[in-house]
């Protein structure tokens, strides 16, 4: 097996465990090897922004907006009950599966529908790696990661 094919077997196999923040710090040695994938709200993300940044999270909400600032990256605001409202960006794309990505969100924002997002939280916002939207799971990375969704 060549060292690429064990990468991406490695990958797609590498279990990814989602919970709540207080779960994982509780004990975080039990999920060591594991993508851990933390599920919060978007209010408490945004009051804590510290405790979450540079992790995976996994987040529900309603698009607001959709923007598409360049070719190279597009963004939407995913706000929920809680008041205040997060931008999530997608800056490492595929051409192909970006379309249907950003067709989505478009989709979303149009309707005011609400999506899940999977994304690593770093800087006050979301670079999404995937997107649940009506019971569809659609992957926005590149290079792909198999293992972007729960």
């Amino acid at each position: 097996m060549t060292v690429l094919a064990s990468w991406l077997l490695g990958a797609a196999c590498r279990p990814a465990v989602q919970m709540s923040l207080q779960e994982f710090q509780a004990n975080p040695e039990a999920y060591e090897g594991k993508r851990i994938l933390i599920e919060t709200d978007i209010g408490t993300l945004l009051k804590n922004p510290g405790d979450y940044d540079k992790r995976r999270v996994v987040l529900t909400g309603r698009v607001d907006y959709w923007v598409s600032a360049d070719p190279s990256r597009w963004d939407f605001a995913l706000s929920d009950e809680s008041g205040p409202s997060v931008s999530c960006i997608q800056t490492k794309h595929e051409a192909g599966e970006w379309l249907w990505v950003e067709r989505v969100a478009q989709d979303a924002a149009l309707k005011h529908e609400s999506l899940t997002v999977v994304g690593r939280f770093e800087q006050s916002r979301i670079e999404v790696d995937a997107i649940r939207y009506q019971g569809l799971w659609f992957d926005s990375d590149y290079p792909r990661d198999f293992s972007a969704r729960p």
